[in-house]
């Protein structure tokens, strides 16, 4: 079930394109050299190829399903069997900061979501989670969802880095190891900064 949470917000932060600045003439292969690689993750983690779920986005998100135009985005998806899991989207493009904005004001509004996955109805929850300031701009956020007597654990982070939007969401059977998601976001700005 890496769920389907994991996937669900992935299709979302995909088809929201939090977007920032103008980044020019930059190409998708351009921006997928500036995500994380194989090699920045925890021993024994692969790729994830699957291609997404069928899971319905939250309520409370669903008005931020509407591509954006004018972005380019590179997205990859990591995991150690099922959990934990880490998916990184990179979006650059022109006019879409306000996106990025509307995405997080969603996000801090939202306290309970539903989606439907897999043939069932899982409810959860959404806060503001604390997170050091990151890029230009960030946000962090945690959703729990409990399923069959475990609760699964998604923190996003939103950072907005020059012209680069990074949005990671990291999942894990309880509360995802924090100091392992600022290792991944730290090492997300700075590849994004050329660093």
């Amino acid at each position: 079930m890496r769920v389907a949470i994991g996937l669900t917000v992935a299709a979302l932060l995909a088809v929201t394109a939090v977007t920032a600045g103008v980044a020019g003439a930059t190409t998708k292969a351009q921006l997928k050299a500036k995500t994380l690689p194989l090699s920045a993750m925890p021993i024994g983690w692969s790729v994830d190829y699957s291609s997404g779920s069928s899971s319905s986005a939250p309520a409370c998100l669903r008005d931020l399903k509407a591509p954006a135009k004018h972005v380019v985005r590179a997205e990859v998806t990591y995991t150690d069997g099922k959990l934990p899991s880490l998916d990184e989207v990179l979006e650059t493009g022109g006019g879409a900061t306000a996106r990025y904005a509307k995405f997080n004001k969603a996000l801090s509004r939202c306290k309970s979501i539903t989606f439907d996955t897999g043939g069932k109805t899982l409810k959860g929850t959404i806060g503001a989670m604390s997170f050091p300031k990151v890029g230009n701009r960030s946000g962090a956020y945690a959703i729990t969802v409990p399923d069959n007597g475990l609760n699964i654990g998604l923190d996003i982070v939103l950072v907005v880095v020059g012209a680069y939007v990074v949005a990671l969401d990291y999942s894990d059977l309880g509360q995802p190891d924090p100091q392992q998601l600022r290792r991944f976001v730290n090492k997300a700005v700075a590849l994004v900064e050329g660093k």
